[in-house]
């Protein structure tokens, strides 16, 4: 009974000891986590610059990592300050009308698109999208600028900014 006593709290320390030791990530999710806060850094700079009260941002895909709301969150926990970005584009899971995709992306000031070959989409929206993907790149590269390539999460995504954010280039 005495050993029992000794062993089970000290089972308990050393599990706790080895959780608190062991690296919380993978290396892969640790890469991808850089990846995913240069791609946002680069946003929140254009942003900063850019002359619209409220931008709005469109991705071709659904993704956790580049939403509006998210990227506030990164956007203050990385420089300090709160941008009130906004989402025209994704719509949610469900395949958006054409007409309403044209809508969204005439308004927006910053556009993230997946260059091909581009991954599966799992939901309506992405596939809707990747139809019409080639469309799309020649709208954003008539209407928009293209300010940089990136790859972040399995994708290669370029990024088109509005004509009036002041043109930077991308950082060595």
């Amino acid at each position: 009974r005495g050993a029992l006593a000794w062993a089970v709290p000290l089972a308990c320390l050393a599990f706790f000891v080895q959780r608190q030791f062991r690296p919380a990530y993978d290396p892969d999710a640790i890469a991808q986590l850089r990846q995913v806060n240069t791609l946002a850094d680069e946003l929140f700079r254009r942003l900063r610059a850019a002359p619209f009260a409220e931008p709005e941002l469109a991705i071709d895909h659904l993704n956790d990592a580049f939403n509006a709301e998210v990227l506030r969150v990164v956007f203050y926990e990385r420089h300090r300050r709160w941008l009130p970005i906004r989402m025209s584009l994704p719509t949610g899971v469900v395949a958006p009308a054409e007409d309403d995709v044209w809508a969204r992306l005439r308004r927006s000031h910053l556009v993230l698109l997946t260059e091909p070959p581009a991954p599966e989409g799992r939901y309506p929206f992405d596939r809707t999208l990747a139809a019409l993907r080639p469309r799309l790149q020649a709208w954003c590269t008539e209407q928009l600028r293209p300010a940089g390539s990136f790859t972040a999460l399995g994708r290669t995504l370029t990024l088109y900014q509005h004509p009036e954010i002041p043109f930077v280039p991308l950082p060595p």
